[in-house]
């Protein structure tokens, strides 16, 4: 039995213990860093290598200065174990300066305006990028999402690659649903842009015949715009 795209969407499985709650969207911007946080930050580093040196120094004493019974096994297990300590402490150290450096530049950028945005790409903009979506055995319904969130990303020259890495040839039968319903989503949702792609593109040419040789626009021409613009959203 072959089931549909729809029985694998994981509507009906119960919710995982630490899985995200909020279905609010993210914000266009983040929210500036308070002043508060980023002395929290630099707190949080002067403690990491504070807590870092004590330990060592009361580890070195109780180790090797005050113990009598000294050996060459207990030195290199000691040395050794010091230096994993060190590199679990300097990993945390490299997350909290690395976070630190992150909320300063929190705090100094500011959204480009979207009229510069377009002003940069008007001008005989030739780039283009990719976006490879990798898909092993995933869900449909995931896959699909992530093709719509790169499709709808407002760039010029934009390719979209669904990378199917799932057995080609499947042993049971939901792997075969999985394949099969992957295999079909670039030809669906190309189909579904299909209409509103033809329907844009011929408004633009005719929107740009209109506005041939011309300062101002005619009302109706205005008027067609932002009915596209509402059919667009």
């Amino acid at each position: 039995m072959v089931a549909k795209i729809g029985d694998f969407d994981g509507d009906d499985r119960r919710h995982q213990w630490g899985a995200e709650t909020s279905t609010q969207p993210l914000a266009i911007m983040h929210a500036k860093p308070s002043p508060t946080r980023v002395v929290r930050g630099y707190v949080a580093i002067i403690c990491t290598v504070v807590s870092w040196l004590i330990y060592m120094i009361t580890m070195i004493l109780s180790l090797f200065v005050n113990n009598p019974s000294l050996t060459l096994r207990f030195v290199v297990e000691g040395v050794l174990y010091m230096t994993i300590v060190t590199t679990l402490i300097f990993s945390a150290l490299v997350y909290l300066t690395t976070r630190q450096g992150a909320l300063y530049r929190f705090i100094r950028h500011e959204r480009v305006p979207r009229a510069m945005l377009d002003d940069h790409f008007a001008h005989n903009y030739d780039k283009g990028i990719t976006v490879l979506i990798p898909s092993y055995v995933e869900q449909p319904k995931v896959v699909e999402k992530t093709i719509w969130s790169a499709a709808l990303q407002e760039f010029p020259d934009l390719a979209v690659v669904l990378l199917i890495d799932d057995p080609p040839h499947p042993n049971n039968d939901e792997a075969r649903a999985i394949l099969k319903a992957s295999r079909e989503l670039m030809p669906k949702v190309l189909a579904e842009l299909a209409a509103p792609a033809e329907r844009f593109t011929k408004a633009r040419d005719e929107t740009v015949a209109a506005l041939a040789d011309q300062m101002d626009a005619r009302r109706s021409v205005v008027a067609r715009c932002a009915e596209d613009y509402r059919a667009a959203a």
